[in-house]
């Protein structure tokens, strides 16, 4: 049924009806340069941690960029004194989007352990550098990412 409308709806967008029957609409020609659209979530490179592209090889320029969003997070997060009096620990996991520009953008909880902590790594992850995006068919695309923060007292 749904076929049947897509159809006919396609179909009548191409017609202009008028009182005495229909006329064919004007050709209209645009100079549009399209741009690449990519389904799904293949890609052949991940985003590249500015200083880990020197590497020459891609195993070896995401371990690198691994590494790098590790060592930020470590020097930039704070336990909430909140969390931390309460002895509240555990993972929080967060989604964000590096896109084709290579900014941080979409930050969100994927799973959050307290408001405080959630919150926190939030804001440690609008702070992250430009990143080289990632890339299909030599293209720039968006890639999302998910990461795990760790909470734990010692």
């Amino acid at each position: 049924m749904k076929l049947i409308f897509i159809s006919i709806g396609l179909f009548l967008s191409t017609i202009s009806w008028t009182q005495d029957g229909f006329e064919e609409p004007e050709e209209v020609i645009e100079d549009v340069t399209p741009e690449p659209v990519f389904i799904g979530i293949v890609r052949e490179t991940y985003p590249i941690y500015l200083g880990c592209e020197d590497f020459k090889s891609r195993k070896l320029q995401q371990e690198c960029t691994q590494l790098a969003i590790i060592n930020f997070f470590s020097r930039n997060t704070s336990y909430p004194a909140e969390t931390k009096d309460n002895g509240f620990e555990g993972t929080v996991w967060v989604d964000f989007t590096v896109n084709k520009d290579g900014e941080v953008t979409k930050v969100e909880i994927f799973k959050g352990i307290h408001e405080s902590l959630d919150m926190e790594v939030i804001r440690v992850t609008k702070l992250l550098p430009k990143f080289i995006p990632g890339t299909q068919r030599g293209f720039p695309i968006a890639v999302t990412l998910t990461i795990p923060v760790h909470f734990k007292l010692q």
